[in-house]
């Protein structure tokens, strides 16, 4: 009885010894499947979870993390690089603007585009009026600072004049805008005429001894500017300073126009109409009180 109890220990004994070591060698198995993983492509086929993230990660049973490796095809893709905007652009011709495009012409004129506001009316909706599309201007000039703002529309305000400059609007979109940029014309000029005179300004010297004179100083002349108006005396047509023997020369169109001095001196400038024709030259001179006595 002995023996056979003996014998069935030792055939128990045997089979648990085996067992364990077969349960040992299930759990290396997977180690043999993790040393084959080297890379993502290799985790996502061999099944393994793939997270939902840029670029896309898969992780093995051992714990190890694989990162797709995403080729950069932009190189040679050269559909895809923007086109800036050329910088040098001729008057008279039209030029396409996105928003902060900012373009330079001849002339050393700045312009660039600021935004664009789409202000009509949607469907479905009774509008009182239709809306329009409208687009703000940065523009700086060479002899005017800070930049100008001037906004133009698709149906209002289509183009507008600075210093001489006509900014129009041929079309526009949400994202573009076409405008052309005109110079002030030299035709005019030859067809019109000149408006020139002369500014005395004093008294300068309280007393005048005998021999001597009293100079008026250069700055005298120079700080001070004639304006010229149009004929409704308060649109400003062209100014300029005077220069340092207080002359000035100014040519313009022919028409109607008031002339002043700025500043002027004891009480408000007076404004002198002037008549221009063609081809001819209109004198029109100025007395500045100091009230220096």
């Amino acid at each position: 009885m002995t023996n056979k109890n003996t014998i069935a220990a030792i055939v128990i004994g045997l089979m648990l010894v085996t067992a364990g070591f077969l349960a040992i060698t299930s759990k290396k198995s997977p180690e043999v499947e993790k040393s084959l993983i080297t890379n993502f492509e290799e985790c996502k086929n061999a099944g393994y979870p793939v997270m939902e993230s840029y670029p896309e990660q898969c992780r093995d049973a051992g714990g190890n993390l694989f990162v797709q490796i995403i080729e950069d095809k932009t190189i040679n893709d050269t559909d895809s690089i923007p086109v800036p905007v050329s910088n040098d652009k001729e008057f008279n011709k039209p030029v396409t603007l996105k928003i902060n495009d900012k373009v330079t012409f001849s002339s050393n004129m700045y312009v660039s585009l600021k935004e664009i506001n789409d202000s009509r009316c949607k469907p479905d909706v009774q509008c009182i009026w239709a809306g329009e599309l409208s687009v703000l201007l940065s523009v700086l000039f060479p002899t005017a600072n800070p930049a100008q703002d001037t906004r133009l529309g698709t149906t209002n305000n289509k183009s507008v004049t600075l210093l001489g400059y006509t900014f129009t609007l041929q079309s526009a979109t949400e994202n573009s805008a076409t405008i052309v940029v005109s110079p002030k014309e030299s035709t005019s000029r030859i067809a019109g005429g000149y408006i020139v005179g002369h500014v005395d300004i004093g008294p300068f010297c309280p007393v005048v001894r005998e021999g001597e004179t009293c100079k008026v100083p250069p700055e005298a002349y120079t700080s001070r500017e004639v304006v010229i108006y149009m004929s409704d005396k308060v649109t400003v047509k062209e100014r300029m300073h005077l220069d340092a023997d207080g002359n000035y020369k100014i040519a313009i169109g022919p028409g109607n126009y008031f002339v002043q001095i700025i500043p002027a001196g004891i009480g408000p400038g007076e404004k002198k109409p002037v008549t221009v024709k063609s081809f001819e030259t209109t004198t029109v001179n100025f007395d500045i009180d100091t009230g220096i006595r």
